[in-house]
């Protein structure tokens, strides 16, 4: 899960500071704990993309190129 801080937090975890725009990546259960204490928000995950079709495998479309050249 990744949660947004919204409000500097001194990690218990960690010991380190957070600030307001840090994106961190926490399992769901401290996730929650930290958005039921107000110093984070659940951040919506990201959709992948499928991968892009390789043109420059095809050599009939490789920058003008003809098959015969």
């Amino acid at each position: 899960m990744r949660v947004k801080v919204i409000q500097r937090f001194k990690d218990r975890k960690t010991g380190g500071y957070h600030d307001p725009g840090d994106v961190l990546r926490v399992t769901k259960e401290r996730g929650e704990e930290l958005i039921s204490a107000g110093v984070a928000n659940a951040v919506k995950s990201r959709k992948r993309k499928e991968p892009a079709e390789d043109k420059a495998l095809r050599p009939s479309e490789d920058k003008g190129e003809s098959e015969s050249g």
